[in-house]
């Protein structure tokens, strides 16, 4: 099994990937220590999630990317939807620098799709999560990368295990959240569009950048940039000029 990604030019494909040995969990006794390596620190990363096939908003979402200077580009699952993958899909998909499964994308892989229940589920898991420059990323949460939820209730109980200082990213809720745990209590943040939210060393983060395909209460495309050297993150919000119903996405 592997964790699926693309270069810039290239479609997204399958690379095979060593487990992460000693990887802070929920069930950590001890604290860890959060370090990421130098070079990361100048990284400015768009993440998205959710594409649902929307190739027509993953273009959009990735040209504002682009405009905004970012340095590399994430997905975080579900780049599929419901309809068959189209050439036009994996040419915007080519664009982005990390894409990993999500449980559409899973249930589209051919051979390897399965009714979602038992130890299939859990070995297609393996594909929907990746860490890069100190950043974990899963699809649904950490103890279910595929399909788990990451609410307000199940960030208390995860949060508390990371290290502070840490970021970890999640999809699939289609909710843009931010849960911030202070060393005593978890709380959740709706984050607005457009303003700062500091990425603090004495508190431990997870963040959802919403949906680019939208959700059934805010039908525009949602993502979020991470800038590692300002230690900053700020979601974007993109209406378009026909919404239809974003229910039809999920």
């Amino acid at each position: 099994m592997g964790v699926p990604t693309a270069t810039r030019g290239h479609p997204a494909r399958w690379v095979r990937t060593q487990g992460r040995r000693g990887c802070p969990t929920a069930f950590s006794r001890n604290r860890p220590t959060f370090r990421w390596n130098e070079n990361d620190a100048r990284v400015r990363i768009g993440v998205c999630s959710d594409v649902h096939g929307r190739h027509d908003r993953l273009l959009a979402v990735l040209a504002a990317m682009a405009a905004a200077g970012v340095d590399e580009r994430w997905c975080l699952g579900d780049l599929v939807g419901r309809e068959p993958v189209t050439a036009e899909l994996v040419g915007a998909a080519s664009q982005l620098d990390l894409l990993i499964a999500g449980n559409h994308d899973a249930w589209a892989l051919g051979p390897d799709r399965v009714v979602a229940r038992g130890r299939d589920v859990f070995r297609l898991s393996s594909r929907a999560l990746a860490s890069r420059h100190g950043i974990d990323c899963w699809h649904g949460s950490p103890r279910h990368p595929l399909l788990g939820f990451l609410t307000e209730a199940s960030a208390a109980r995860i949060l508390p295990g990371r290290p502070l200082g840490s970021l970890g990213l999640v999809g699939h809720t289609h909710e843009p959240a931010l849960f911030v745990y202070d060393g005593a209590a978890t709380r959740a943040v709706r984050p607005v569009p457009g303003e700062s939210y500091d990425w603090l060393a004495t508190r431990a983060f997870m963040a959802n950048p919403g949906a680019v395909c939208g959700n059934p209460r805010d039908a525009a495309s949602w993502w979020l940039i991470v800038d590692i050297h300002a230690r900053v993150m700020r979601w974007h919000r993109k209406t378009f000029g026909t919404e239809e119903a974003a229910a039809a996405c999920l």
